[in-house]
């Protein structure tokens, strides 16, 4: 069990994650490019009275050119699948688009910062806040791309308004350094949990790959049922290690084994199964080791049948799935931490 274990994971790389998390952090590019013109759109409605149209043009601009280039950078990624071989350059690309579109928010800090305006000034700084704290939602599997936006969108605020030198201004600088840190620091948990969850989930692909890849060849063990079925006969289970052994079936029914459990939805399956004489598969069993770990069989048969046929008994084979399922529950673990942390997130941003 554990060489298997190794084998699965020897398949998964740091690579094949890092192409997951980036692929993952492309398809929320559409939305952000779009979402950056629509705010910027708003903050020119409100500023185009009292800041040189010329100005607004020229950022508006710049805005929409980024997005109409990163719309242009997705639809190309669309058409090539990132895989570990070329993961680094798809990177590199979206670090950069995404470091662009955040300087474009650093400028709008200092050429829309209004001295005799303080209400302005807030409304400012709250924009860019709020799209910083909105790309941390759509935009943090990729860490890297979202430090890229964030340390060129708020930096430029916070060395502009130390550069005022009054505690006022002071003062705002120091808030928003510590939400800069915050975002930062949020997106680096997020990032590092969603990480996880992919490479949770490219295990539990590799051992379903691998069990898939096995059932194919052979079973683990066989075994045979009589009329009552009850076990008659087992063939294989000597070579298993996990403390299950051929007395512990001979003679019994399924649901009579010592230290066996199944869910009552495949008890239920089973026992149909079983009183209709139909042949069944991918009846999960639990079984607890000799030294306590927890052990899962998926069993199939078919019903065996006389010349006249009478029934018989069944014939079937079982292999272990322990690899499938102790992935599944970590994976199933991990997106639980994640949705908690999403949700730690959002009711601290709100």
């Amino acid at each position: 069990n554990r060489h298997r274990k190794e084998a699965a994971l020897a398949t998964i790389t740091d690579k094949h994650v890092l192409a997951a998390v980036v692929s993952a952090g492309y398809r929320g590019l559409p939305f952000n490019a779009i979402a950056n013109v629509i705010t910027a759109l708003f903050v020119v409605a409100v500023m185009h009275d009292v800041v040189a149209h010329t100005s607004l043009a020229y950022w508006l601009g710049g805005i929409a050119l980024i997005a109409v280039a990163r719309l242009a950078l997705w639809q190309r990624q669309r058409q090539t699948p990132i895989t570990a071989a070329n993961v680094r350059h798809w990177a590199v690309l979206m670090i950069l688009s995404a470091g662009a579109a955040g300087m474009m928010w650093g400028i709008s800090a200092i050429f829309f910062f209004l001295p005799g305006s303080p209400y302005l000034q807030l409304f400012i700084f709250f924009v860019i806040g709020g799209i910083t704290a909105g790309a941390l939602a759509s935009n943090s599997q990729y860490t890297p791309a979202y430090y890229a936006f964030v340390l060129t969108s708020l930096p430029p605020a916070i060395l502009y308004l130390l550069m005022r030198d009054d505690p006022v201004h002071g003062t705002m600088a120091m808030l928003i350094t510590i939400f800069l840190a915050a975002m930062l620091f949020l997106s680096q948990r997020i990032g590092q949990a969603y990480a996880r969850t992919i490479h949770l989930q490219q295990m539990r692909d590799a051992a379903a790959t691998q069990f898939r890849d096995f059932a194919e060849a052979s079973a683990d063990w066989f075994w045979e049922m009589d009329s009552e079925v009850r076990f008659t006969y087992i063939s294989g289970l000597e070579d298993q290690s996990d403390g299950l052994r051929p007395e512990d079936l001979l003679g019994r029914q399924a649901n009579e084994v010592e230290g066996c459990q199944m869910d009552p939805a495949c008890a239920a399956s089973m026992n149909h199964h079983l009183a209709q004489r139909l042949p069944f598969r991918s009846i999960l069993c639990q079984h607890q080791s000799t030294e306590g770990e927890a052990r899962f069989f998926e069993m199939c048969g078919k019903p065996l049948l006389d010349a006249d046929g009478t029934f018989q008994g069944y014939r079937g084979a079982a292999t272990e799935v322990t690899d499938i399922k102790l992935a599944e529950q970590a994976l199933h673990e991990e997106r639980e931490r994640l949705r908690l942390t999403l949700d730690h997130v959002f009711d601290g941003i709100v």
